[in-house]
């Protein structure tokens, strides 16, 4: 239960007013702190503004300081790294120009949740697409300064994605679809990691999704994985793997990938082939037969003794 709610402060033109507010949510105390939505997604029309809500808990047992800054982010090429922090540079769909938290810098106690309000306001003149930023904050012990010599510092950030609707490039294509680790061989029965690589090529992100079915030699479905919804940044390459927990297996199969791009209802589908040859389970099985052939050669070699 909520308890003891503290208006922390109020902001107020001629026809808005926001107000961040405290409360006391006496959460597990993990020795961190936690940051929510990770990720918000808005349309947002030139010349208005709009207000987005974060929430910041503190599960520490000591009050902490936060700093609140703004970022640019952008895709890259490597698939490693689906976002990169622009730091004070000004990425290609720049959106910090046009983000405003309530305040810059606040104090939680030990188990204090604050809601924060984040301005987006959107020019007159922007071009439809796709605009990217992040709102950051760094966690400091209440006493310490940005002098301090010898401190321990957290930063967590919120994903902005802004889009400004027009006529927009929406533009994707998958370029890769792979077993992980490279083989397409395996001799033991552990989950199987299916990769693959989109590209995005438009001016706005979009949120691919869809299944990879699993069938075997016949062409019978043994499993299903199905891939999440997830975001590829404008001019950029994002990797992503799916893990598939399945049931024993022996044989040839065929993994079949069908995913929509995310935009127009357009499904791209790749196929590819693996083996396993689980080499444990058959040498039980192989130790069984043997077994079996043994005791059959015994018992008739018996036989045949007591018939002479």
């Amino acid at each position: 239960m909520l308890a003891g709610l503290v208006l922390c402060g109020i902001v107020s033109s001629p026809t808005t007013i926001h107000a961040y507010t405290i409360t006391n949510v006496n959460p597990e105390i993990r020795g961190d702190f936690v940051l929510e939505p990770a990720k918000i997604e808005l349309t947002a029309n030139p010349g208005h503004s709009s207000v987005t809500e974060m929430r910041i808990t503190n599960r520490t047992n000591e009050a902490l300081t936060y700093f609140v800054s703004v970022e640019d982010t952008k895709g890259s090429d490597d698939p490693t790294s689906p976002i990169v922090l622009m730091g004070s540079e000004r990425g290609p769909y720049s959106l910090k120009d046009y983000l405003k938290s309530e305040v810059d810098t606040f104090t939680l106690k030990s188990g204090e949740q604050i809601s924060l309000p984040v301005t987006i306001s959107i020019p007159a003149d922007a071009e439809a697409g796709g605009l990217y930023g992040s709102v950051l904050f760094e966690s400091r012990s209440a006493g310490d300064t940005l002098t301090t010599g010898s401190r321990t510092v957290s930063r967590l950030g919120a994903l902005l994605f802004v889009r400004v609707p027009g006529d927009v490039l929406e533009d994707g294509a998958l370029e890769d679809f792979r077993i992980g680790g490279g083989s397409s061989v395996f001799f033991v029965q552990t989950p199987i990691d299916f990769e693959f690589l989109f590209r995005n090529k438009g001016n706005i992100h979009v949120n691919p999704y869809g299944m990879i079915t699993v069938r075997n030699i016949l062409g019978m479905t043994v499993g299903e994985a199905e891939v999440t919804p997830y975001f590829a940044m404008p001019e950029s390459l994002r990797y992503r793997k799916v893990t598939w927990e399945h049931g024993a297996l022996f044989g040839m199969y065929r993994a079949t990938l069908e995913l929509n791009r995310g935009y127009g209802d357009i499904v791209e589908n790749r196929e590819l082939t693996f083996l396993v040859i689980p080499w444990k389970e058959m040498l039980i099985v192989l130790g069984i037969i043997l077994v079996v052939i043994l005791l059959g050669k015994w018992f008739f070699g018996a036989f045949e003794f007591k018939r002479k």
